[in-house]
């Protein structure tokens, strides 16, 4: 079937279009050398940039994404409320956290189930 004569199909192009977009963001606050340091816009940045592909993925139910963008969406949301802070492993955890979150999405993509 052509995709564009299907509108989910349609949508869900875009939903993956705005999740690389998103991606680049995250890690753009990841790099940025004042995450979770002084200025909160990186980590506010990053949280908000997990959340939209959780909500989009739950939305197409992209469960395994979702999942998996929900706990790093909870870690943030830690950092945001300073019950965590952020440290050299952490960081270091984080960065491929969204190594995975762009494997993930490749995958549902792809429409094949990825490697935890």
């Amino acid at each position: 079937m052509n995709p564009t004569n299907d509108p989910l199909a349609v949508i869900l192009i875009s939903f993956f279009q705005e999740c690389d977009e998103l991606i680049e963001q995250l890690v753009d606050a990841l790099d940025d050398s004042e995450f979770a340091a002084t200025d909160p816009n990186p980590l506010n940045a990053a949280f908000r940039a997990v959340h939209s592909i959780k909500g989009g993925a739950a939305s197409f139910g992209l469960d395994q994404l979702s999942h998996f963008a929900h706990q790093l969406e909870n870690t943030f949301d830690d950092l945001r409320a300073g019950r965590r802070r952020v440290d050299p492993s952490l960081l270091v955890r984080l960065k491929r956290a969204a190594d995975h979150l762009s494997q993930m999405v490749d995958c549902a993509r792809q429409n094949r189930p990825c490697e935890d």
